[in-house]
Protein backbone atom coordinates (compact mmCIF):
# COMPACT_ATOMS: atom_id res chain seq x y z
CA UNK A 1 0.00 0.00 0.00
CA UNK A 2 1.78 3.18 -1.08
CA UNK A 3 1.48 6.16 1.66
CA UNK A 4 2.10 9.66 1.00
CA UNK A 5 2.91 12.90 3.38
CA UNK A 6 3.37 10.78 6.61
CA UNK A 7 4.99 12.85 9.24
CA UNK A 8 6.95 12.76 12.32
CA UNK A 9 9.57 13.48 14.76
CA UNK A 10 12.82 10.95 14.23
CA UNK A 11 13.37 8.57 17.47
CA UNK A 12 16.17 6.40 16.47
CA UNK A 13 18.54 5.43 14.15
CA UNK A 14 18.79 1.97 12.77
CA UNK A 15 22.14 1.55 11.19
CA UNK A 16 22.74 3.83 8.05
CA UNK A 17 19.54 2.96 6.02
CA UNK A 18 16.96 3.33 8.52
CA UNK A 19 14.83 5.34 11.17
CA UNK A 20 12.22 5.04 13.86
CA UNK A 21 9.74 7.67 13.35
CA UNK A 22 6.16 8.44 15.88
CA UNK A 23 3.93 11.19 15.85
CA UNK A 24 3.96 14.40 17.25
CA UNK A 25 0.79 14.09 19.25
CA UNK A 26 -0.05 10.61 19.87
CA UNK A 27 -3.90 10.02 19.99
CA UNK A 28 -3.82 8.17 23.61
CA UNK A 29 -5.78 5.45 22.33
CA UNK A 30 -3.73 1.96 23.80
CA UNK A 31 -4.98 -0.11 20.46
CA UNK A 32 -3.14 1.78 17.77
CA UNK A 33 0.58 2.77 17.60
CA UNK A 34 2.55 5.85 17.34
CA UNK A 35 5.29 5.02 15.98
CA UNK A 36 7.04 3.42 12.76
CA UNK A 37 10.21 2.26 11.22
CA UNK A 38 11.60 3.26 8.14
CA UNK A 39 14.23 2.31 5.49
CA UNK A 40 15.53 4.39 3.07
CA UNK A 41 18.38 2.62 0.83
CA UNK A 42 21.44 4.84 0.90
CA UNK A 43 20.45 6.09 4.00
CA UNK A 44 17.75 9.18 4.61
CA UNK A 45 20.12 12.04 5.91
CA UNK A 46 18.27 12.48 9.24
CA UNK A 47 19.19 12.64 13.06
CA UNK A 48 17.31 12.13 15.69
CA UNK A 49 14.79 14.81 16.82
CA UNK A 50 14.01 15.83 13.10
CA UNK A 51 10.65 16.46 11.56
CA UNK A 52 10.31 14.28 8.49
CA UNK A 53 7.64 13.78 6.05
CA UNK A 54 8.04 10.23 4.40
CA UNK A 55 6.49 8.88 0.82
CA UNK A 56 6.44 5.18 0.41
CA UNK A 57 5.22 1.19 0.40
CA UNK A 58 3.79 0.30 3.77
CA UNK A 59 5.22 -3.61 3.65
CA UNK A 60 5.50 -6.42 6.60
CA UNK A 61 9.35 -7.44 6.78
CA UNK A 62 10.41 -10.46 8.89
CA UNK A 63 13.57 -9.59 10.72
CA UNK A 64 16.69 -11.39 10.61
CA UNK A 65 16.69 -14.84 12.33
CA UNK A 66 13.00 -15.20 12.71
CA UNK A 67 12.64 -17.13 9.45
CA UNK A 68 10.85 -20.07 11.18
CA UNK A 69 8.46 -17.33 12.97
CA UNK A 70 5.50 -16.96 10.55
CA UNK A 71 3.38 -14.14 13.10
CA UNK A 72 6.47 -11.92 13.81
CA UNK A 73 6.69 -9.38 11.00
CA UNK A 74 7.69 -6.07 11.34
CA UNK A 75 5.42 -3.34 9.75
CA UNK A 76 7.72 -0.79 8.04
CA UNK A 77 7.75 2.32 5.68
CA UNK A 78 10.21 1.42 2.77
CA UNK A 79 10.48 4.87 1.83
CA UNK A 80 11.01 6.18 -1.80
CA UNK A 81 11.65 10.05 -0.25
CA UNK A 82 12.35 11.23 3.12
CA UNK A 83 11.38 15.26 3.33
CA UNK A 84 13.19 16.88 6.75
Amino acid sequence: MAVTKVEGIVTAKKGSNGFYMQEEQPDDNEATSEGIYVYKSGGAGVQVGDRVEVDGQVKEWREDGYSDAKDLLTTQITASSVTV
